[in-house]
């Protein structure tokens, strides 16, 4: 309504004057008297210094304050607009003049006035049922004056109980005395409510690429229970303010599926938002539900089930709750939950509740616009400014982005080989190593490409990339279904390449690894050990050669393999196993560890790291993955007389 008068101008020419609209919200005042005072405040602060004065000098102002200040019913409480009035009022209250005669002028003046006022009063049925009933009766008996008009937006039920229980007579039939014209607003059905939900969702989320957002999830939570919360027009626009107020610094982190889910949650079910929060433990398991998660399941919706009715919902958005009947299984991997935002994460999860990330955190997007740099220099430099934590999570990231669409990855992929020397693995039983990452996104590549020009790419990779670790790895998969390497205990594997092509492919590391291993900083890198085993395959002949008496000693001391253990009570302790299984068939191990042992107690070591593999060398040989801690080191040394201490380290930051 408002908005039709304000363009009179557009399609009237005829209309010389425009009514002035006016806002009066009651529910603002704080007591009945309030009430009045603002309406007055409302009207004057619409008139400028000079117009207010020449209003109260009027007759038709000397009139209404002669009125309102003898109304019986609410009189009494309107003599506090005297206040607002000051030395004017006593002037123009001490006119004498017949009331009749000069309420004749005021209607007379007002008549003849070429605009008029237009009052508009909503949320009536939000006062209490005494204020409620002080606003009708000053517009009935106060403000009953030409060329002002009301508009009143109420909830009729309410305000009719509220009048009839103040009032002698019906509530209905008193509110039929006072209001001219009654317009009810049909009930929105249930299309229409819909309808301006998804206009409202669809403007929001405009700007989203399309892959960003699931259909068919958010297919099965709207119907299993998301759009009962919105019975009408104004829950769909509480709900989109709450959104609003959250959604342009949340959309870069979450997945929008899931935010306008528990976002819905959030306003219309706290009780519910509460439980979740306090399940975070059992709600960020990705994993197939074990005995105990069932039970931890099922008290969870027992739980739910008691606030709220829209338990099914969560099982689209918590994948370790929807692990049978349903017709939807959420069958992604930890990376894709990763690169989708979903909150089932437990950095997502913690970053809803707080609006808070990790210094470690990157965004999709920042992984999303490595694939545009302008040149490698600038993609070196962004990736170097990563930790060891986000570049892991950038490999999490760039996998689960693979296997969602076919990106051109080999733009960026070199550079990210390459740097992965630059970052050390974090130590944890669920995180895979960089190179796992790498090789599965590689394969992702590779079944959407010509084998003959990836061929020719990969080759390329192998005959210039600088990290000989992760080439290895990656040349173990692509090799997996011919067994050059390991038996892969007929596990079906992707056949990319030739079993020519991956000998090709092993030829061409193995002379690079073999010029590596001859500078002496090969006993640095803590790859080391890998570099034998994969020359120790076809190649022995030529890593006998290498292993003379001072390259032997310097291998020894560099094969060590750290890890890490776990006692009863959670106590982490580091590990180190000798590779044994790799040397055996390169030197006679029993020979080697008597020269190997006197070699040790002929020199004190304080320092030397190297010393450690000779130790393991010489400590009675076990199956491959038995492992030391250093405790057992040290008091195998103390027994033998060997001059050394081996030192714990910390495992991750």
């Amino acid at each position: 309504i408002k908005k039709e008068i304000m363009n009179l101008r557009d399609y009237d020419e005829q209309i010389k004057s425009y009514p002035i609209i006016l806002d009066f919200e009651p529910w603002n005042s704080l007591d009945e008297n309030g009430i009045i005072s603002h309406f007055f405040n409302t009207i004057l602060n619409q008139f400028s210094s000079t117009r207010i004065k020449n209003l109260l000098k009027s007759s038709k102002t000397q009139f209404a304050l002669r009125l309102l200040t003898n109304l019986p019913q609410v009189g009494h409480t309107l003599k506090l607009i005297n206040n607002m009035f000051g030395s004017y009022l006593k002037k123009l209250l001490s006119d004498d003049k017949d009331l009749i005669i000069v309420k004749d002028q005021i209607v007379k003046k007002l008549e003849g006035l070429s605009y008029n006022f237009i009052v508009f009063i909503d949320d009536i049925d939000r006062l209490n049922n005494k204020e409620i009933r002080l606003l009708f009766q000053l517009i009935k008996a106060v403000c009953n004056f030409p060329n002002i008009t009301y508009v009143l937006a109420y909830d009729k039920d309410i305000v009719a109980n509220a009048l009839s229980n103040e009032q002698t007579q019906n509530g209905n039939k008193y509110l039929e005395k006072i209001i001219q014209l009654s317009v009810d607003v049909p009930d929105n059905n249930e299309e229409d409510v819909q309808n301006y939900l998804f206009s409202k969702l669809n403007y929001l989320i405009k700007e989203l690429p399309q892959e960003e957002f699931d259909l068919k999830r958010w297919g099965y939570i709207f119907r299993n229970g998301y759009f009962s919360y919105f019975n009408n027009l104004r829950d769909v626009n509480r709900y989109i303010n709450a959104v609003n107020f959250k959604y342009s610094s949340y959309k870069d982190v979450l997945n929008v599926v899931d935010f306008l889910t528990m976002e819905a949650i959030s306003l219309f079910e706290p009780e519910l938002l509460g439980i979740i929060k306090e399940n975070k433990s059992l709600l960020c398991r990705l994993h197939d539900p074990e005995n105990g998660d069932l039970k931890a399941i099922k008290a969870f919706k027992l739980q739910c089930d008691k606030v709220s009715k829209a338990y099914v919902i969560l099982d689209y958005i918590f994948p370790v709750l929807n692990h049978n009947e349903l017709s939807y299984f959420d069958n992604l991997d930890y990376a894709q939950y990763k690169s989708h935002g979903r909150i089932c994460i437990k950095e997502n999860f913690d970053f809803y509740f707080t609006g808070q990330l990790s210094r470690s955190y990157i965004s999709k997007q920042f992984v999303k616009s490595l694939f545009n740099v302008p040149s490698e220099s600038i993609l070196i430099e962004e990736l170097q400014s990563l930790n060891n934590k986000s570049f892991l999570l950038f490999l999490q990231y760039l996998y689960g982005f693979m296997k969602d669409q076919n990106l051109n990855v080999i733009k960026i992929l070199p550079s990210v080989i390459d740097i992965c020397k630059n970052f050390k693995e974090l130590t944890d039983f669920s995180l895979k190593h960089h190179d796992v990452y790498i090789c599965n996104i590689l394969k992702l590549w590779l079944k959407n490409q010509n084998k003959d020009t990836s061929f020719k790419w990969v080759k390329k990779l192998f005959k210039s990339n600088a990290n000989l670790y992760i080439l290895i790895q990656i040349l173990y998969d692509l090799a997996a279904p011919y067994e050059v390497y390991f038996p892969n205990n007929n596990i079906k594997e992707d056949e990319f390449f030739s079993k020519g092509e991956i000998l090709e492919l092993h030829n061409i590391l193995v002379d690079r690894v073999m010029k590596y291993i001859k500078n002496d900083k090969v006993f640095n890198d803590e790859r080391f050990v890998r570099y034998i085993r994969f020359l120790s395959f076809n190649n022995s002949d030529q890593i006998k050669k290498w292993l003379n008496k001072n390259n032997l000693y310097n291998a020894i001391g560099a094969s060590v393999i750290k890890g890490y253990g776990e006692s009863n009570n959670n106590y982490r302790f580091i590990t180190y196993k000798f590779p044994f299984n790799i040397y055996d068939h390169l030197i006679d191990i029993e020979k080697e560890k008597i020269k190997v042992m006197k070699y040790l107690k002929s020199i004190k070591f304080t320092d030397d790291k190297l010393v450690l593999g000779m130790v393991l060398f010489v400590m009675s040989p076990k199956p491959d993955d038995d492992y030391y801690e250093s405790t057992e080191i040290n008091n195998f040394c103390k027994v033998k007389g060997i001059l050394y201490q081996c030192n714990d380290e910390f495992i991750d930051e």
